[in-house]
């Protein structure tokens, strides 16, 4: 920070989009950084048809916990996630925040 200020005293903080760009994994969670520094995960119901995936996204209620059958993940990364955050490799998945890079 300090260093980035001295740099750039007009511009000290890091203020990164809401969302970071989405990602879908092979199990068909979408997963996406937020700036509240959580990254969440959601999937639809298993069983349910494929031509009614817009059908159920304009029909979901924003409480998670009362839809049935949607899976929710989430972790907190500690901060603001940034809009190209995710990196990925055979095997390893990187994702940043303004100040941490993640790797697994």
């Amino acid at each position: 920070w300090s260093t980035r200020s001295a740099l750039n005293p007009e511009h000290i903080i890091c203020l990164p989009a809401h969302w970071s760009s989405a990602n879908i994994d092979g199990d068909g969670f979408v997963y996406a950084g937020r700036s509240d520094g959580y990254v969440y995960g959601v999937r639809a119901p298993a069983d349910l048809p494929e031509d009614s995936a817009v059908a159920l996204v304009s029909t979901l209620p924003v409480d998670f916990a009362s839809t049935p059958g949607l899976e929710v993940r989430s972790w907190h990364s500690g901060g603001s996630a940034l809009h190209g955050a995710w990196s990925f490799a055979p095997g390893t998945v990187a994702f940043t925040t303004c100040d941490t890079l993640f790797v697994f």
